[in-house]
């Protein structure tokens, strides 16, 4: 009696086993997406550096500029007392079959580069965010490989920098690929 183990693919790549998971982590309210909409009257530009917090914000020594937390009494119901809140994200696994070198190389040379949407992922995807590739990992078998792809999504209502991560398909170097000033108050400009 023999018996053979025999994998081969249908479709190149397979359908994609998807599975993932959604968390909130704790995070300074000053990185929520909308801090300056609840705690500034107005918010810092290019032209007025001063911090204008509304009445209700505690700061630091009462220095003014340096946000501690919303003040228990006076500040509005849902931000009395408020210095942190749960930021929510999701991760997604994507793993599927492959006999071409060239997909390989692309997941392999692309760690660090963001999303708008998951490549070979077949599955529903939380909106308000894009994603980030941070994991991969690749098994051998003869000439099939299997990717198996881990995504981070941004902080909803955000998305990666820009600045600092590279679009899917650049080979995950970081940065922009033209000079980027980094304001009116910095002389040098630095290309990434």
């Amino acid at each position: 009696m023999v018996t053979a183990n025999y994998i081969g693919l249908v479709q190149d790549p397979t359908l994609a086993e998807m599975e993932l998971s959604a968390s909130t982590s704790s995070q300074n309210v000053q990185l929520h997406p909308a801090f300056t909409e609840f705690a500034m009257a107005k918010a810092p530009d290019a032209t007025n550096s001063n911090f204008d917090f509304f009445p209700y914000v505690n700061t630091v020594n009462d220095n003014g500029k340096d946000f501690e937390r919303f003040d228990a009494i006076t500040a509005p119901d849902g931000l009395r007392g408020v210095s942190d809140y749960f930021a929510p994200r999701a991760t997604v696994r994507v793993s599927f079959y492959t006999a071409n070198r060239g997909t390989v190389t692309k997941y392999l040379s692309n760690v660090g580069t963001y999303a708008t949407s998951i490549p070979n992922s077949n599955g529903p995807l939380p909106d308000g965010a894009d994603f980030l590739l941070t994991n991969v990992s690749l098994s051998v078998y003869g000439t099939i490989y299997k990717i198996s792809a881990e995504w981070t999504q941004a902080e909803q209502g955000s998305n990666w920098s820009r600045v600092l991560y590279r679009g899917w398909g650049s080979g995950g170097r970081a940065g922009p690929t033209k000079k980027y000033s980094l304001g009116p108050n910095f002389t040098t400009k630095y290309e990434f």
